[in-house]
């Protein structure tokens, strides 16, 4: 859900809004050349990867809903790969794509009050775990770009966590709603460490750590 567009992104229309400031990234995290022809998103977005259409080893490539908005926000640098059909719902939507034979190759289900700062203030989810083992339809898969915007196209590992998003990542749905555990004040390792000040200083709750 990207931020609204400012006044000099809206130029010369004001025909903008801010769904045409969407992006999708692709990363590659495989050790071969990915063939993508004919692979495509079948729910969330509408796109169809042309014949020949391949991405190597590392490599990214950036899906973008207007690609007339997009160089106005990130910048003329990037490499945009594809206009895609449709936008993302920003109440929280599936993702799918697949090629046209077989399962789907990625899919996964987000929401919106995951990490309240990719909820259009600009921020962008990103992949907590870069080998995509991770289930991406939890919310302890992601995290928050370091930076407002993301960084489209340039594949980068950075994220960042708020206390909202750092509490998913150590607790479950059901401990966030048990008493004494997972709020900001709790000290589930008897540390003397709370939750806010694991947070803070990048430790874990459920492991004591020693104070000197």
């Amino acid at each position: 859900h990207p931020a609204d567009p400012t006044a000099a992104e809206q130029l010369p229309d004001g025909s903008f809004t801010d769904g045409d400031f969407e992006f999708i990234e692709l990363k590659n995290v495989s050790a071969v050349t990915l063939d993508l022809s004919g692979a495509s998103f079948v729910d969330g977005i509408e796109y169809t990867f042309p014949a020949g259409a391949t991405l190597a080893p590392g490599a990214v490539l950036v899906l973008v809903s207007n690609v007339t908005a997009f160089p106005r926000r990130y910048g003329a640098g990037i490499t945009v790969f594809g206009e895609y059909g449709g936008q993302l719902d920003n109440t929280g939507d599936r993702l799918e794509l697949r090629y046209p034979f077989g399962g789907p190759v990625l899919a996964f289900t987000w929401r919106d009050d995951w990490h309240s700062p990719t909820d259009g203030t600009g921020y962008s989810l990103v992949a907590l775990d870069q080998n995509a083992s991770a289930d991406g339809n939890l919310a302890a898969s992601w995290a928050i770009s370091p930076e407002t915007g993301g960084s489209p196209g340039s594949g980068s590992t950075g994220y960042s966590l708020t206390f909202g998003s750092w509490r998913h990542y150590h607790f479950t749905d059901a401990e966030q709603a048990q008493p004494g555990l997972a709020g900001p004040h709790d000290d589930p390792d008897g540390d003397d460490l709370n939750n806010f000040l694991e947070h803070a200083l990048g430790t874990d709750p459920r492991s004591s750590t020693p104070q000197s």
